[in-house]
């Protein structure tokens, strides 16, 4: 359950844990939507004992990008070793060219003679000067030793070169093992293709057409998106929950939603929403935009964890967005096919409470506190000014009380027989007599110093 609306020292920690669970494409929720939603699948799977929808409990698996990213790692390590090896041959060759011209002797003089190649050369070279034995004996050494050291070393490769192919081959063959087997397509006999649980998850779905209690216009858009690798996983699932996915209002970027006319065809019952742009050019921030305008209600997003993308940025706030607005939300293949099996269970029932966030508007846990938060420094924000306001008086309560000691000075100017200062103007205060019975003392008194 992760907190969209605070900020986190360990940010980077939470990115490496959901990166790595997409790698291993385990089953996963980040909001309490998906949450209930997968368990409520897990509590069906545990109860009729169905592996197939648990395959991420039972077996180490990953996700479809990363064996694309291994097969793109062995192709560029057999580019970089067959470039190698050519260099090799090609100065090796230069080498032993050199110790055989340098270096003839008796034995060799007379195998070559008896080869092939001299006597071809000498019945080519018939009509013409009939060249030196020894020269067609080099000539042909020279072609046998190309050869024997291009054997050489095809058959013999340096202790380098085979010490990280190999490390690479068992790097490989840990990760796919348990992910190929045979089977019997065309007319070439064995073809490996990958298998994985994804193959049980698919045996588990029961993607029969059934009748909806709920209908697609009663409800929010389903998203779907896939980046570039993903797209293949993308459409064996959609193939595999075509009869679930139609009872939805579908939407999703270019790429995708020419996936889904691929499938559908021409199926007047397949409800399509807008249609977005590409990831890179705004395609995330487009349905930013619907889960903000209450038009979304899950989202299945086939992500990555294998590449760079230029709009990471983009991803994250999509992530964001689903935790904040409490959509079904899923990120890689284990955890879709359990969503989908939630979805297909309340649809055939009714369970509205089930696919609530399809329903209605529903909001992160997180976001009532952050509200509370913000509530109370507004509050202290307001009672700091009041307090200000009380001790601080303003400009024109100074004007105001400016002006009613002008008016008590002209109306007291006349009382001269009171001697308190108080209650009076200042006018009055030095008309008064005592004032100038003591200004005359004084004056006496400076008069006799």
């Amino acid at each position: 359950m992760q907190d969209p609306m605070d900020a986190h020292p360990h940010q980077a920690d939470i990115d490496c844990l959901n990166r790595q669970a997409n790698v291993h494409d385990i089953v996963q929720a980040s909001n309490p939507s998906s949450a209930y939603g997968v368990m409520g699948v897990l509590r069906i799977a545990l109860s009729t004992g169905n592996k197939g929808m648990l395959a991420s409990f039972f077996e180490t698996e990953y996700s479809p990008s990363v064996v694309e990213y291994k097969k793109r790692e062995r192709e560029a390590q057999q580019l970089k070793d067959g470039t190698n090896s050519n260099k090799r041959m090609s100065a090796s060759t230069i080498i032993m060219q050199q110790m055989e011209l340098s270096a003839l002797s008796t034995d060799f003089l007379a195998a070559a003679c008896n080869s092939e190649e001299f006597v071809e050369g000498k019945k080519e070279k018939k009509l013409e000067r009939a060249p030196s034995s020894r020269m067609l004996a080099k000539e042909a050494l020279i072609k046998q030793s190309k050869r024997e050291s291009k054997r050489m070393l095809i058959s013999k490769p340096s202790p380098m070169k085979n010490r990280v192919s190999s490390v690479a081959e068992s790097i490989y063959d840990i990760m796919v093992e348990n992910e190929e087997f045979r089977s019997n397509e065309g007319e070439d006999g064995a073809k490996l293709r990958r298998k994985s649980h994804h193959v049980s998850l698919v045996d588990s779905i029961d993607d029969a057409d059934f009748e909806s209690k709920i209908l697609p216009e009663e409800m929010r858009c389903l998203a779907l998106m896939a980046h570039s690798h993903m797209k293949p996983a993308m459409q064996k699932f959609i193939s595999a929950n075509k009869n679930l996915l139609k009872k939805f209002v579908l939407t999703g970027n270019d790429d995708t939603m020419v996936m889904l006319t691929e499938i559908y065809k021409a199926d007047p019952t397949v409800k399509y929403g807008p249609t977005c742009q590409s990831g890179p050019l705004g395609g995330d921030a487009q349905l930013c935009a619907l889960m903000c305008l209450q038009e979304l209600g899950g989202m299945i997003f086939f992500q990555d964890p294998m590449e760079a993308h230029a709009h990471q940025a983009d991803i994250d706030c999509l992530n964001r967005q689903c935790n904040v607005h409490d959509i079904f939300i899923s990120n890689n293949v284990s955890s879709a096919f359990l969503m989908t099996s939630a979805l297909r269970h309340a649809l055939k029932i009714g369970n509205s409470d089930r696919i609530e966030s399809f329903l209605s508007t529903r909001v992160s846990p997180s976001v009532a506190e952050y509200k509370r938060r913000q509530n109370e420094v507004s509050k202290k924000m307001s009672e700091k000014n009041n307090f200000g306001q009380k001790t601080a008086p303003s400009r024109t309560s100074m004007l105001g009380r400016m002006m009613s000691i002008k008016s008590t000075k002209r109306g007291s100017s006349s009382s001269d027989n009171e001697g308190s200062v108080k209650g009076k103007s200042l006018r009055g205060f030095f008309n008064s007599k005592s004032f100038k019975k003591k200004k005359n003392k004084k004056k006496k008194a400076n008069g006799s110093l």
